[in-house]
Protein backbone atom coordinates (compact mmCIF):
# COMPACT_ATOMS: atom_id res chain seq x y z
CA UNK A 1 0.00 0.00 0.00
CA UNK A 2 2.76 2.43 0.94
CA UNK A 3 4.39 2.24 -2.48
CA UNK A 4 1.07 3.01 -4.19
CA UNK A 5 0.11 6.02 -2.09
CA UNK A 6 3.34 7.66 -0.90
CA UNK A 7 3.58 10.11 -3.78
CA UNK A 8 -0.07 11.13 -3.43
CA UNK A 9 -0.22 11.97 0.26
CA UNK A 10 -0.56 15.54 1.48
CA UNK A 11 -0.50 17.34 4.80
CA UNK A 12 -4.03 16.41 5.94
CA UNK A 13 -3.69 13.17 7.85
CA UNK A 14 -7.40 12.31 7.68
CA UNK A 15 -7.39 12.60 3.87
CA UNK A 16 -4.21 10.55 3.75
CA UNK A 17 -5.77 7.85 5.92
CA UNK A 18 -8.84 7.79 3.68
CA UNK A 19 -6.63 7.34 0.59
CA UNK A 20 -4.56 4.63 2.25
CA UNK A 21 -7.61 2.67 3.37
CA UNK A 22 -9.40 2.97 0.05
CA UNK A 23 -6.25 1.79 -1.73
CA UNK A 24 -6.24 -1.24 0.56
CA UNK A 25 -9.94 -1.83 -0.19
CA UNK A 26 -9.24 -1.66 -3.93
CA UNK A 27 -6.40 -4.15 -3.54
CA UNK A 28 -8.50 -6.46 -1.36
CA UNK A 29 -11.60 -6.43 -3.58
CA UNK A 30 -10.58 -9.44 -5.68
CA UNK A 31 -10.02 -11.39 -2.45
CA UNK A 32 -13.34 -10.81 -0.66
CA UNK A 33 -13.91 -14.54 -0.19
CA UNK A 34 -10.62 -14.86 1.65
CA UNK A 35 -11.54 -11.95 3.94
CA UNK A 36 -14.94 -13.49 4.61
CA UNK A 37 -13.30 -16.81 5.51
CA UNK A 38 -10.82 -15.27 7.94
CA UNK A 39 -12.94 -15.46 11.14
CA UNK A 40 -13.73 -19.14 10.68
CA UNK A 41 -10.11 -19.92 9.77
CA UNK A 42 -8.92 -18.21 12.95
CA UNK A 43 -11.57 -20.06 14.98
CA UNK A 44 -10.25 -23.38 13.60
CA UNK A 45 -6.64 -22.42 14.34
CA UNK A 46 -6.64 -20.27 17.50
CA UNK A 47 -2.90 -20.70 17.97
CA UNK A 48 -2.33 -18.24 15.13
CA UNK A 49 -4.14 -15.44 16.98
CA UNK A 50 -1.09 -13.99 18.79
CA UNK A 51 0.99 -13.76 15.60
CA UNK A 52 -1.99 -12.54 13.57
CA UNK A 53 -2.67 -9.84 16.16
CA UNK A 54 0.97 -8.79 16.22
CA UNK A 55 1.10 -8.42 12.42
CA UNK A 56 -2.33 -6.79 12.27
CA UNK A 57 -1.51 -4.17 14.92
CA UNK A 58 1.87 -3.44 13.30
CA UNK A 59 0.05 -2.91 10.00
CA UNK A 60 -2.43 -0.55 11.66
CA UNK A 61 0.44 1.40 13.24
CA UNK A 62 2.26 1.60 9.91
CA UNK A 63 -0.84 2.96 8.16
CA UNK A 64 -1.20 5.63 10.86
CA UNK A 65 2.46 6.61 10.51
CA UNK A 66 2.21 6.70 6.71
CA UNK A 67 -0.86 8.95 6.95
CA UNK A 68 0.96 11.26 9.39
CA UNK A 69 -1.86 10.82 11.88
CA UNK A 70 -0.95 12.36 15.23
CA UNK A 71 -0.69 10.06 18.20
CA UNK A 72 1.36 11.91 20.78
CA UNK A 73 1.86 9.97 23.98
CA UNK A 74 -1.27 7.95 23.26
CA UNK A 75 0.05 5.76 20.43
CA UNK A 76 -1.24 2.42 21.85
CA UNK A 77 -4.72 3.86 22.37
CA UNK A 78 -4.74 5.48 18.93
CA UNK A 79 -3.62 2.24 17.25
CA UNK A 80 -6.29 0.32 19.16
CA UNK A 81 -9.01 2.81 18.17
CA UNK A 82 -7.89 2.76 14.56
CA UNK A 83 -7.87 -1.05 14.60
CA UNK A 84 -11.50 -1.06 15.72
CA UNK A 85 -12.33 1.38 12.92
CA UNK A 86 -10.62 -0.87 10.37
CA UNK A 87 -12.31 -4.05 11.61
CA UNK A 88 -15.68 -2.31 11.62
CA UNK A 89 -15.29 -1.61 7.89
CA UNK A 90 -14.78 -5.24 6.90
CA UNK A 91 -18.46 -6.20 7.03
CA UNK A 92 -19.45 -3.13 5.00
CA UNK A 93 -16.70 -3.92 2.50
CA UNK A 94 -17.79 -7.55 2.17
CA UNK A 95 -21.41 -6.53 1.52
CA UNK A 96 -20.57 -3.61 -0.79
CA UNK A 97 -21.63 -4.56 -4.31
CA UNK A 98 -20.96 -1.16 -5.86
CA UNK A 99 -18.17 -1.15 -8.47
CA UNK A 100 -16.53 1.93 -6.95
CA UNK A 101 -16.94 0.77 -3.32
CA UNK A 102 -19.25 3.75 -2.65
CA UNK A 103 -20.87 2.14 0.40
CA UNK A 104 -17.47 1.39 1.89
CA UNK A 105 -16.26 4.93 1.14
CA UNK A 106 -19.30 6.42 2.88
CA UNK A 107 -18.82 4.19 5.92
CA UNK A 108 -15.11 5.01 6.03
CA UNK A 109 -15.81 8.74 5.88
CA UNK A 110 -18.17 8.48 8.88
CA UNK A 111 -15.73 6.37 10.85
CA UNK A 112 -12.84 8.74 10.14
CA UNK A 113 -14.97 11.58 11.54
CA UNK A 114 -15.35 9.55 14.75
CA UNK A 115 -11.65 8.73 14.77
CA UNK A 116 -10.79 12.40 14.34
CA UNK A 117 -13.01 13.28 17.33
CA UNK A 118 -11.33 10.50 19.35
CA UNK A 119 -7.93 11.94 18.45
CA UNK A 120 -9.01 15.46 19.36
CA UNK A 121 -10.49 14.24 22.65
CA UNK A 122 -7.18 12.61 23.54
CA UNK A 123 -5.26 15.78 22.72
CA UNK A 124 -3.41 14.28 19.81
CA UNK A 125 -5.65 15.25 16.89
CA UNK A 126 -3.92 18.48 15.95
CA UNK A 127 -1.03 18.46 13.51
Amino acid sequence: TAMLVKGHLGAAWKDNLFDILMTRIDLAAPHKKAYAALPSAIARHPRVVPEFAKVFLATMDNMLKLSKAPAGNFRPAVVAAFSVLYISLIDTFLKDDTPDHAKTMAALDKRLELFERFSDFNGCGKN
